[in-house]
C-alpha cells in the first residue's frame, strides 16, 4: 500500500498530442464531465480524436482557470487547430490515447478497498464525495477541487484510518501474491 501511497509523490510529466498536461485534478474530472467528455473512463466506447484533443486542452490549463482561459480551451484558435491537425493527420492515435490513459491512470488511483465477503466490488466514490472527504479533513473548497483523485482517496483513507477507524485496503503484499500467481493488473483492478 505505501508503495503505491508513494508513487503520487513523484512527479508525472505528461505530453499528449504535443500538448504539455498539468495534474489531473477534481476540478479538471468536473469539467471534463460537466463538457460531456469521453475521456474520463478507460472503458469509454470508441473515443475519437475530439473527446481526446479537448481533453488534452482542458487538462493543460491549471485548476480553476479563469472563464476566458476555458472559453479558449473549448474553442480552440487557429494555431490549435493547425497543431490538432498535424497530430490527427501523422500522430499514432493509439500512441496518444495510451499516454492520456497512463496520465489519467496516474492521477486517479488511490488506495484499493478490499471486495466485501459477498463477493461485490468494494464502490469508489464519485468527485463530489471526494471534494466533501478532503473539506472535512479541513481543505478550502478550492483547494479540494485543485486535489488529484487520487491522493484526495489516499488523504481520505488516510483520516478514516487516523479517526480510529479500520479500513480494509488491498497491501502490497497481496498484490505481489497475486502477481505470483500470474494475475495481470487488470485482473486485479489495479
Amino acid at each position: 500500500m505505501q508503495d503505491r501511497l508513494a508513487r503520487h509523490f513523484l512527479p508525472a510529466e505528461a505530453l499528449v498530442l504535443g500538448t504539455r498536461l498539468q495534474p489531473f485534478t477534481l476540478w479538471h474530472w468536473r469539467t471534463l464531465a460537466a463538457l460531456g467528455c469521453g475521456m474520463l473512463h478507460e472503458c469509454a466506447e470508441s473515443p475519437d480524436f475530439e473527446d481526446l484533443a479537448l481533453a488534452v486542452r482542458i487538462c493543460a490549463l491549471p485548476p480553476h482557470a479563469s472563464p476566458r482561459a476555458l472559453r479558449r480551451a473549448m474553442q480552440p484558435g487557429p494555431l490549435d487547430r493547425l497543431r490538432l491537425a498535424f497530430h490527427r493527420n501523422y500522430a499514432d492515435f493509439g500512441e496518444a490515447l495510451g499516454a492520456w490513459y497512463a496520465y489519467f491512470s496516474h492521477h486517479s488511483a488511490g488506495p484499493k478497498p478490499l471486495d466485501t465477503p459477498d463477493g461485490h466490488s468494494a464502490r469508489t466514490h464519485p468527485t463530489i464525495f471526494l471534494v466533501a472527504g478532503l473539506m472535512q479533513l479541513g481543505y478550502s473548497r478550492a483547494d479540494a477541487w485543485a486535489e488529484t483523485p487520487g491522493m484526495a482517496r489516499w488523504f481520505i483513507a488516510g483520516g478514516i484510518e487516523a479517526a480510529g477507524d479500520q479500513l480494509q485496503i488491498v497491501s502490497d503484499a497481496m498484490i505481489a501474491d497475486a502477481f505470483a500467481a500470474g494475475y495481470t493488473e487488470e485482473e486485479m483492478g489495479l
